[in-house]
């Protein structure tokens, strides 16, 4: 599901609804603040999103800057050790050399453009293990294009 640049967003004035979106050919895009829904304008029903596609609305600013795009696997260039893991608190895994797949970019909230220190969200696998980091570019290395799109 690509949104592409064409979405008009507007502001709700409901607190569950952090915003409605409409997008001219696939429908309304309601975001709540646990289940983003599509409300399809052709079958009248409504459909889950995953949040990586709800990222990919404000990627292409950033795909122009940096250079790297959704689906495109990185290795990590720089010394860096997350200490976030899931099931592995406390222990640090370091990231350097790894490759992971770019799944989004955090350069906007509600819409509005925000300076984020490390925009790009990533995500990697260590011993079964799936977990997401946020990186800078400068600590990213482009290993391979994606190639669908």
């Amino acid at each position: 599901m690509d949104w592409g640049m064409d979405q008009l967003c507007f502001q709700s004035t409901c607190p569950f609804l952090h915003r409605l979106s409409l997008h001219k050919k696939k429908g309304y895009l309601l975001q709540s603040h646990r289940w983003p829904k599509l409300l399809c304008l052709n079958h009248k029903k409504l459909l889950p999103i995953l949040p990586s596609k709800m990222m990919s609305t404000f990627e292409t600013q950033s795909e122009q800057r940096c250079g790297i795009r959704c689906g495109d696997l990185v290795q990590v260039k720089a010394d860096l050790v997350v200490y976030h893991v899931p099931k592995m608190k406390g222990q640090g895994i370091s990231l350097k050399d790894k490759v992971g797949k770019v799944i989004g970019f955090c350069d906007s909230y509600k819409g509005e453009p925000i300076t984020a220190n490390y925009p790009i969200v990533v995500e990697f696998t260590h011993d079964s293990l799936v977990f997401t980091s946020h990186l800078a570019v400068e600590e990213l290395q482009r290993v391979q294009h994606n190639i669908q799109q």
